[in-house]
């Protein structure tokens, strides 16, 4: 099953114009997010991907950050960055 995300394209015009320099909101960050959103949509027949990522940790590079992003995915308790105390209380 394909996740989707699915907006009215008039609701996030105004969403859009809301968040942008001009708009009551005027949120650089919601309103840059929502243009790519938007531009996304406009290319819908293109497959998108999503990556999170945390200064220099990726998913697809770091192996201990791509665990804490599926615990999270799976709803478990999860912490970033790893505790280092762990080890140190072993000893």
């Amino acid at each position: 099953m394909t996740n989707e995300l699915r907006f009215d394209r008039k609701l996030l015009e105004e969403a859009i114009e809301f968040a942008g320099p001009e708009g009551e909101g005027a949120h650089r960050l919601v309103y840059h997010f929502l243009c790519m959103l938007r531009q996304a949509g406009w290319n819908w027949r293109t497959e998108h991907l999503v990556v999170l990522y945390d200064h220099e940790s990726e998913p697809e590079y770091d192996e201990e950050y791509a665990h804490y992003l599926d615990r999270l995915a799976s709803g478990l308790d999860a912490t970033w960055p790893p505790s280092t105390d762990d080890t140190a209380e072993e000893e």
